[in-house]
């Protein structure tokens, strides 16, 4: 719109320059002073603010209506521009009238969009939602591009589905391609795809990508704000991915863009954020030059906190240096500069440089003490921002909430209407005569239809609702726990303060679980849970869930009897839903059983059905109850605790399988549960429900020793022989069957990975970790450790004796494969690491404290004996205390590497280093006996074969 107008101006300034017409005039110079201020107010606040004046006076004239419009308008952007959201608004709701007055159609949708960003940015997002659509809808009438799409990005900023705001964006972004419309709003949904990409998705490259169009349409636009904010984004991401020149450039650019707008302000950050790339390249003085200069800056302006932050900065500098003096002084400027203690952010900042200059003058005490401070500061931070966070997710809720009862409250009222019009056809076809019955009955046929087309559509408007309410809780409540977890870490908690935190977080997983129990509900309902079943034994799946209820029950002194018969071929079942009825059940059984009580769990298979019984003790319950058992949400009694989730799901779950279930109960007696479930090929006649079926692979010798090692150390043979067919086609797999037989194989076989029970005979598996950790020849291993034992106190346990991974059972089968691959891929790391290595040291690797020692006695060793020729593996392993056999197997986890391939990697890498040093004609044999190999030509073979080069050309090519 505003390209028209300066068309206009083009065409008709020079055709009445010398017009004596005051309309015309007033009307010229309206559009002159609108098209001046919009591309002054970014860039030159002064200006701006005389073509605003210009326009009142040209309103108060009263010669071109249109003014006023104008006029209110653009002082409702500069009014908005300054954070002044009261008289903005006035404007605009002024300017609105003005338009609907002059029946002016595209003013009238522009000026409604500022009323909606206004009441998006006053949290009415209900409200700014509705005029949103009404800005679309009217916009797509008189097909105005630039309404339709503002309109879109104001929809993209109250939604909660990621995918639904990337749709409303990307809406955005080919509207204004195709239309080739340049503006702020463009360059803003860049940025949001960007964050979506960077935040959301964990794709930097293509966040990158965006944000880079969303600088350029804000430099094309003199968007200045935008110019701002984007070359910062960019410098701060290059800085923390470590391109210090692009990071530089990015914030040069921001440098130069605040010194032509005269934004003092920004130079001060800029040359701040130079000031970082120059330390991080180790540039220090170049970074205390304009540190000090933006101080000198901070000075005129009085801007106290980034002042504070500019001699915080400036201290970190001088710690760096190891200054104390220094850093003590412009420390001190920090704490003392005005207001700047005002903001969490500053506090933390300030704490942390503080620890670090505490500990560059040895003084560990207080430097403890302040980081305890640091520790508090950090948790409220993460809670205020967890609030927040939680406030505005709750309002969108809400918003939505309302919506989608809205629609459901129409869908019910046209059901209703549908039902009230079936039986008035059923009364008139009772009374017509024959001639009309068909017409009659096709009435009642169509009706019938469409009741049952509005049940459908009220099924999935209910199921959309769970789903989405599910949603929007799973968020906050995983946020709330982070705070609550660090909290309980702290060693300085009294006893009641430990107690309630741990009862909130019980509350908070609880929580959890009913918005998963929800959330497969929605979909059952919606016809979007679909089975997925394999052929398996179930009696031993079962077993082992019925088995990881033990713990649970001794805490409740609580008789508990498993009776399951798994001698059976396998079956066709799918996990996961049978793993949902068996733990509902079972943890219904166990919470309802008082202490003392009993509960029994049988299981056998039987003609191609599942049969399963769990009889308890207890209250029982009443018939009422037992006609509603199943029914969502009911409750006996409010006393009664949980939601009335779990056992509608087994329900549906069950149904889902083809099976039934069935309850019965003599009150304060005992309740039973009965299930049955078919677990045969036929009953699956969708392909997508039938998984592969598992083959049995074919072992060879030399497949087998070239897999990675797998230790199973487990005293049920049905759990250790689940793992085994999890783990067989990609490990060559060892099983113990306690501790102590696994302590001892895992000392002579030196295994890849080690997965274990915790409770077993002889030695426990906290022993067997504790142990293994602290053997230099199998510290490096990792240790997976399983347990039927929940609960943090229980997997802190674990995860101090050295374990990698501490899981509870029953446990997923895909996690578990997922937890041994990454552990298995950190290994692969670590080899990467140190088979690039000269001089073996662990960098940005996590390695435990005694393969540190490990790594650098035998660096040590290297050191002394690597040029000697006759240095052999034997001397190696016996001088690291190994056999050969175990130093293999060390090394080869280390570095990927055997002991002699590792001695001949390091003489070579060690030549490599001389000859890059050496004159051109340097003496090749020499440097080769040097190293440590009594043949010239091995070792000229050995280099080649590394290096893809003989040492002559390698000396060449590097000097």
């Amino acid at each position: 719109m505003l390209k028209s107008i300066k068309l206009i101006l083009i065409i008709l300034i020079p055709m009445y320059g010398f017009t004596q017409n005051p309309a015309l005039d007033d009307s010229l110079a309206t559009y002159r002073n609108h098209i001046a201020f919009k591309d002054s107010v970014h860039n030159n606040r002064d200006s701006a603010k005389k073509h605003l004046d210009s326009l009142y006076t040209i309103t108060k004239r009263n010669t071109f209506p249109k003014s006023t419009y104008f006029y209110h308008q653009d002082a409702g952007y500069y009014f908005f521009t300054a954070h002044e959201m009261g008289l903005s608004e006035s404007h605009y709701e002024i300017a609105h009238n003005a338009a609907v007055e002059l029946n002016l159609p595209y003013e009238m949708v522009d000026s409604k969009l500022w009323l909606a960003n206004h009441q998006y940015f006053q949290r009415n997002f209900s409200k700014a939602k509705s005029l949103y659509e009404e800005v679309l809808s009217e916009s797509k009438e008189i097909y105005y591009s630039e309404g339709i799409g503002n309109a879109y990005f104001g929809l993209s900023t109250i939604e909660t589905d990621q995918r639904k705001i990337l749709e409303l964006l990307i809406k955005v972004d080919s509207l204004y391609n195709a239309e080739k419309i340049l503006s702020p709003v463009l360059a803003n949904s860049y940025e949001k795809i960007g964050n979506i990409y960077l935040n959301s998705y964990k794709n930097t490259e293509i966040a990158i990508e965006y944000f880079k169009r969303a600088l350029e349409v804000s430099e094309k636009t003199h968007y200045a704000p935008g110019v701002t904010q984007f070359n910062q984004l960019l410098g701060e991401i290059a800085l923390e991915e470590k391109s210090y020149e692009e990071a530089f450039r990015y914030f040069e650019s921001l440098y130069n863009e605040s010194v032509r707008r005269k934004d003092t302000l920004n130079q001060m950050h800029a040359l701040s954020k130079l000031a970082g790339v120059d330390i991080e390249v180790g540039e220090w003085r170049a970074a205390e030059e304009k540190l000090k200069t933006a101080i000198d800056f901070h000075h005129k302006t009085k801007d106290s906190i980034s002042l504070a932050n500019a001699n915080l900065a400036l201290a970190r500098l001088y710690i760096k240096e190891k200054k104390p003096a220094e850093a003590e002084q412009y420390l001190n400027y920090a704490t003392v500069s005005p207001n700047s203690l005002d903001t969490l952010n500053f506090k933390a900042k300030l704490l942390k440089t503080t620890v670090s200059y505490l500990e560059l003058i040895n003084d560990y005490k207080l430097a403890l003490n302040k980081q305890q401070e640091l520790d508090s500061l950090e948790t409220i931070q993460l809670e205020k921002r967890n609030g927040e966070n939680f406030l505005e997710l709750e309002q969108k809720y809400r918003t939505q909430q309302k919506v989608q009862q809205i629609n459901l409250l129409k869908a019910e009222n046209e059901l209703i209407d549908h039902q009230k019009a079936n039986e008035r056809n059923l009364f008139i076809a009772g009374f017509t005569i024959l001639g009309f019955i068909s017409l009659g009955l096709y009435f009642l046929y169509q009706n019938k239809r469409k009741t049952h087309q509005k049940l459908k559509e009220l099924n999935v408007l209910k199921a959309n609702f769970f789903a989405n309410i599910s949603h929007e809780f799973r968020t906050p409540l995983t946020l709330i726990s982070s705070p609550i977890q660090k909290r309980l870490e702290r060693e300085d908690l009294d006893e009641k303060e430990r107690t309630d935190l741990k009862m909130v977080l019980r509350n908070n997983k609880r929580l959890l679980q009913l918005v998963d129990q929800l959330l497969d509900l929605s979909k059952i309902e919606a016809g979007n849970l679909k089975l997925k079943a394999e052929k398996g034994n179930i009696l031993t799946f079962i077993g082992i869930l019925a088995d990881s209820f033990t713990y649970e029950t001794e805490k409740k002194s609580i008789n508990y009897h498993r009776n399951i018969n798994n001698l059976l071929d396998d079956v066709w079942f799918d996990e996961d839903a049978i793993e949902k009825i068996v733990v509902n059940l079972l943890s219904n059984a166990i919470k309802y059983t008082p202490e003392q009580g009993t509960v029994i769990f049988n299981a056998y298979v039987e003609q191609q059905n599942l049969f399963m019984k769990i009889k308890n003790t207890g209250k029982g319950l009443s018939d009422k109850s037992l006609k509603k058992i199943f029914t969502r949400f009911y409750q006996e009694d409010e006393s009664q605790h949980g939601a009335g989730i779990g056992l509608s799901l087994v329900k549906e779950l069950v149904q889902l399988h083809k099976g039934h279930i069935n309850v019965e109960s003599i009150p304060n007696k005992w309740t039973t549960f009965s299930v049955t479930i078919p677990v045969y090929l036929k009953i699956y006649n969708n392909k997508e429900e039938i998984k592969k079926e598992k083959t049995s692979p074919v072992t060879l010798e030399n497949n087998v020793n070239d897999l990675p090692i797998l230790l199973i150390v487990e005293d049920n043979l049905d759990i250790q022989s689940l793992l085994y067919n999890i783990f067989e086609r990609t490990y060559h797999i060892l099983l113990a069957k306690n501790g102590e037989e696994g302590i001892a194989l895992a000392l002579k076989q030196i295994p890849d990975i080690i997965i274990s029970d915790v409770v077993m005979p002889k030695k426990n598996g906290i022993e067997l970790a504790q142990i293994l950790k602290n053997d230099e020849r199998t510290s490096h291993i990792p240790i997976i450790l399983l347990t039927a034992k929940t609960g943090d106190e229980n997997e802190l346990t674990g995860i101090e004796t050295g374990a990698d991974a501490y899981i509870t059972k029953p446990f997923n089968n895909k996690i578990l494969v997922s937890k041994v691959n990454k552990l298995m891929e950190l290994r692969n790391k670590l080899r990467e690491h140190y088979s690039d290595e000269v001089v073996l040291k662990p960098k940005n690797i996590t390695v435990t404290t005694l393969d540190q020692k490990f790594i650098g006695k035998m660096q040590k060793i290297l050191d002394e004996k690597l040029t000697e020729p006759s240095f052999t593996v034997e001397e190696f392993g016996k001088t690291l205390g190994m056999s050969r056999m175990q130093l293999h197997r060390k090394l080869k986890a280390l570095t990927g590497l055997s002991a002699s391939e590792l001695i001949r990697s390091q003489r070579l890498k060690l030549a490599a280093g001389i000859l890059k040093k050496s004159e051109s004609d340097c003496n090749i044999s020499q440097i080769g006996y040097t190293v440590g190999f009594n043949d010239p030509s091995y070792f000229t073979k050995c280099f080649k074969e590394l290096y893809n080069c003989t040492p002559t050309e390698f000396a060449k090519n590097n000097n």
